[in-house]
């Protein structure tokens, strides 16, 4: 067995064909490559633990809750009753008629048109609400 420098041993060193074996320095690089893959599986374990922690315990439950929404929904409106005009008073005055005569006959007239606007409006109530 032909021997090295460093002290390590091979058969064929001397031939030039094999490389030289030392056991300390294989130990050495199988440390190397042991604490290396230790590491990976510590990382590896953090994430894991890190996206276990992300998770929810549970499943979110789904309830379906049924709700009432009123929405205003637009239906035709009847036609108003039909309201006849009253009488009025100026319609009968003959053309003849002296001016104080007509002049009542106007102011009754305004009085029943303001009556039948009343009406109307209370007729056309109904429908606004």
């Amino acid at each position: 067995m032909g021997g090295g420098a460093s002290g390590c041993s091979c058969s064929r060193v001397a031939e030039g064909r094999c490389a030289v074996i030392c056991p300390e320095k294989q130990a050495k690089e199988e440390r190397v490559v042991g604490w290396a893959a230790l590491g990976i599986a510590l990382a590896l374990l953090a994430l894991l633990f890190f996206l276990a922690g992300c998770c929810p315990e549970s499943r979110p439950e789904i309830r379906y809750v049924t709700q009432r929404v009123e929405v205003p929904v637009s239906v035709p409106c009847p036609a108003p009753p039909p309201a006849d005009p009253p009488a009025l008073a100026i319609e009968g005055l003959p053309p003849e008629a002296p001016p104080a005569e007509v002049l009542k006959a106007y102011a009754v007239t305004t009085e029943q048109l303001m009556g039948y606007s009343r009406q109307l409006e209370a007729r056309l109530a109904a429908y606004r609400r």
